[in-house]
């Protein structure tokens, strides 16, 4: 065995990630985001109707709600203004007067309308209620053009909590690692709050650090603790203007590095080792004592605040309990923790959180949200968890984890933060009977406004799913909801939804109710032809593939700025969520997990063709005269979203058609009918360019804090298309009519893969490892030996993907140490919840040398005309560069 130790491997070096993002203009700075413009000045009382509603009388407000504090003033000024827009087709008569008078009700935030011919009146026991009964009027007077229908109503929330969040704040988390309370910026100006309040949010959630707004017996206060105080209590008062509340966020208690002073001082409150951190041991009495102060600490100094949101489990590592997977049912690894059950050691963490809350703000809540967003089966314990909060907390749950649907007659799982998925999963029912049963009330984390499928928009218009999803949590008795992550949270339509139906009592019809809201919604502006584009939107918005990969990488987010690419580089595709990525590449295949092209391509065909079918609605002649901003606003949504669901489509048809072309099928038909594509990808491009000049909310994701898509890349997208990708169909077919073949063609180029024969060895890097492959009969066998510089190396991942990129890629990590190799987990398992067709099939044995032996089938291998892409790691990566930390895809 002969290995060039002291030669470069002759595998081509790739660009990083952030090299190839400095090729691009960057997004739009803060002063460009106008849509900040809309949310402070943009006058609720105006928004879906036209000022100057002639009605048969003028609209008089009384009220006699005593408010000394004027807590409900702002809701009674939008009332004022929206009667103020109406004046009487008759001067003589008398105008209608409105009353607003306290009575009393059953419970929190009830109200009663009644109307008759002489005048309507609000009735509420609380200030809510009659801030609820003010905002229903308005918006009845504006649906009926003022001429209120007589009757009367009985409103009830039985969604009592209903948290979302800032469209724009600062995420506080890298890569943006800003902090809202250090800054001096207005998130929550005035007329974003009447919005939202209109809407019928009543809480705000913000991260935070809890270590960093208060110290404890253990810990010393934070210097800026002060001063990130100060903001708050400043936020708080000016939140509590429209009946809406501050939820802090954490993930809490938040594990620590081994080095860390307070892992130092007190060893005795940590247990398990995660990596290189130590989780806080709830068996420990200082760490319930902590987590005690911790809370007290900060509810002292900020009494008013509506509660905390605590990851307790799931998403970071925190108590003893992260030391296991979901999907473990073995005790816990740490000595003190592993002899008690699981929920034991919730129950003691958020117990002592509790205590401190309840301590310094008793009406504060307390949200227990336990996130398991893995499409695997859980373990009994992990279902129960609920069962552990104490009775005065809230437990919380991913409405989407865990959830199963049927699609093209097969079974699909899809992990969470979905809108096109109604639910809830199986998983989300029975944690929350198991919560119930044991008296413990319920949340539903969900998405309102638009998903991770789609959180390039502000909202995605199906109001119907929401119904759907609505009308599972009442039947489940589920109280509260979070209705976002950082994405899904722009007020409109879909927050608005969720606001009506927190009082609905679901006897009526989806479609009475989708045409009733579309009256109120549009101020009675062709509120048909709205409510029939809706129900086509939700319709086709339901074929969305159902696949946490496709939802994370699939071309429906950013794929108006995806790379078209001629020939087959399979450069990465980039997670929208994260700002440090470049634009997608063409390795269309690292999306499809669970479905082949052609299945995604079929299913996007279909949200496509229904959505282009509800716009029909909306061209209206009538409708298109009389918008107001508001409502253009809307329009330019409805027609973005045409655009980014045809992009998909085309994207998707353009990769198969690469595929037979380079397969030498039909090579003449696919190359005309990928050049056509091209250039309606570079028109596509150019008429979003004009879309995101007149409404800056597109192309903005509230995670990755920045437009994802803009002007200046879209219209640099369509020029490389029309400059260099379409130039190249000439040089191809030329090729092709003199004889070669589209991979001759392709590896001819200077920057075409390197192509790597069997049996001689390659060399990684500077002598970190060698290997090579051998066909062995019908087997594939991968030989690797490790070299100097990672023989101590224990981790050893492989990927394959099929040479053209069209198929979910296959990604096996081993623990290779001590003369012994054994496989660790693979991705497919990960995501999709089913092994890799190589795991089952593959034999692993160490050989002398340092050489491991891998070995699979042929058949089971994403080989494709004796072709496929392949990459390892062992310390360091053989084809080097590439891009970093994409979520389930690994540094590939």
């Amino acid at each position: 065995m002969n290995t060039a130790t002291d030669n470069e491997t002759p595998c081509r070096s790739y660009p990083t990630a952030a090299e190839l993002l400095a090729e691009f203009p960057p997004p739009p700075p803060v002063e460009e985001w106008k849509f900040i413009e809309d949310l402070h000045y943009l006058q609720s009382e105006n928004l879906h109707s036209n000022k100057n509603i002639a009605a048969q009388r003028a609209v008089s407000i009384i009220n006699q709600f005593p408010d000394p504090d004027k807590r409900f003033s702002t809701a009674l000024e939008h009332l004022t203004k929206t009667a103020s827009n109406i004046r009487s087709s008759r001067n003589s008569r008398k105008a209608y007067q409105v009353f607003i008078k306290q009575g009393s009700t059953t419970c929190f935030e009830e109200y009663l309308l009644e109307v008759t011919p002489e005048m309507a009146t609000v009735t509420a026991n609380d200030c809510e209620g009659i801030r609820r009964g003010v905002y229903a009027i308005a918006d009845m007077l504006r649906a009926s053009q003022g001429n209120l229908p007589c009757g009367k109503w009985n409103r009830k929330p039985w969604l009592k909590t209903r948290i979302s969040r800032c469209f724009f704040s600062p995420v506080k988390r890298w890569p943006v690692n800003t902090d809202e309370l250090l800054d001096d910026v207005n998130y929550y100006p005035d007329g974003y709050l009447n919005r939202l309040a209109l809407e019928g949010i009543n809480g705000l959630w913000m991260v935070v650090a809890l270590s960093e707004l208060t110290g404890t017996s253990f810990t010393p206060r934070d210097p800026l603790a002060d001063r990130r105080i100060a903001k708050l209590q400043q936020t708080i008062r000016q939140c509590a203007r429209y009946g809406i509340k501050i939820y802090l966020f954490c993930i809490e208690p938040f594990s620590l590095h081994e080095d860390a002073p307070l892992v130092q001082a007190h060893p005795e409150m940590f247990g398990a080792r995660i990596h290189d951190k130590r989780t806080f041991c709830p068996s420990s009495p200082s760490t319930r004592r902590y987590l005690e102060e911790l809370t007290f600490g900060v509810f002292k100094q900020v009494p008013e605040l509506g509660g905390l949101i605590n990851i307790t489990h799931g998403e970071r590592p925190t108590t003893c309990l992260s030391s296991l997977e979901g999907t473990q049912n073995i005790p816990v690894k740490c000595p003190a923790c592993g002899k008690r059950k699981h929920g034991e050691i919730i129950k003691d963490s958020l117990s002592a959180m509790a205590a401190g809350i309840k301590k310094a703000a008793p009406a504060a809540k307390l949200f227990a949200w336990f996130y398991c967003p893995l499409p695997e089966k859980h373990a009994p314990w992990a279902h129960t968890l609920g069962a552990s909060v104490p009775p005065t907390a809230i437990a919380q749950f991913n409405f989407e984890s865990g959830g199963e649907k049927r699609q093209l007659s097969r079974l699909h799982r899809g992990g969470d933060y979905w809108l096109s998925y109604v639910g809830p999963s199986r998983r989300f029912v029975r944690q929350a009977h198991a919560a119930r049963k044991a008296g413990v009330a319920v949340s539903a984390k969900l998405q309102v406004g638009c998903g991770h499928e789609l959180g390039t928009v502000p909202y995605i218009p199906v109001p119907e799913l929401l119904y759907r999803k609505f009308k599972a949590m009442h039947k489940l008795g589920v109280e509260h909801a979070m209705f976002c992550w950082y994405v899904g949270n722009y007020p409109g339509l879909m927050n608005y939804t969720g606001g009506q139906l927190a009082f609905e009592d679901f006897k009526d019809a989806p479609r009475d109710f989708i045409r009733n809201l579309a009256e109120t919604y549009s101020g009675g502006t062709d509120s048909k032809l709205w409510a029939r584009a809706w129900e086509d939107f939700t319709k086709a918005y339901e074929h969305m593939p159902f696949s946490l990969m496709f939802q994370y990488y699939g071309p429906q987010n950013t794929g108006l700025a995806w790379q078209l690419s001629l020939y087959p580089y399979l450069r990465p595709l980039s997670p929208p969520w994260k700002p440090n990525f470049p634009p997608s590449g063409d390795a269309i295949g690292e999306a499809l997990a669970g479905f082949s092209l052609s299945e995604a391509l079929l299913l996007m065909q279909k949200v496509n063709d229904g959505w282009q079918k509800g716009m029909q609605w909306l061209k209206k002649g009538k409708i298109l005269r009389c918008l107001n901003h508001e409502l253009k606003l809307d329009l330019y949504l409805a027609e973005a979203l045409s655009l980014h669901f045809e992009n998909s489509v085309n994207l998707l048809r353009f990769y198969q058609l690469r595929s037979k072309l380079f397969s030498g099928v039909d090579e003449k038909a696919s190359l005309q009918e990928m050049r056509i594509l091209a250039e309606r990808e570079a028109n596509l491009s150019m008429e979003m360019m004009r879309l995101c000049k007149k409404d800056t909310r597109l192309g903005f994701h509230s995670e990755a804090l920045c437009h994802r898509y803009y002007p200046s890349l879209l219209k640099q997208r369509a020029e490389h298309i029309r400059n260099v990708i379409i130039p190249q169909f000439g040089e191809l077919e030329n090729a092709l009519e003199s004889g070669k073949t589209a991979w001759e063609q392709f590896i001819a180029r200077d920057d075409a893969p390197s192509i790597i024969t069997q049996e001689a060895w390659q060399v990684a890097g500077k002598n970190c490892f060698a290997w090579r492959f051998l066909i062995d009969k019908d087997s594939f066998l991968l030989q690797i030996k490790k070299l100097e510089p990672t023989k101590n190396a224990s981790t050893l991942a492989v990927y394959f993907i099929d040479a053209e990129g069209i198929t979910f890629p296959l990604r096996l990590r081993f623990n290779w140490e001590m003369g012994q190799i054994a496989l660790h987990d693979e991705n497919w398992q990960r995501v999709i919840a089913y092994p890799t067709p190589l795991s089952a099939s593959g034999q692993y044995d160490c050989l002398p040398e340092n050489i491991a032996s891998l070995k699979w089938p042929l058949d089971t291998l994403p080989a494709k005309n004796n072709r496929i892409r392949l990459n390892l790691c062992l310390g360091v990566q053989f084809a080097a560069g590439g891009y970093e930390n994409r979520l389930y895809l690994d540094n590939f």
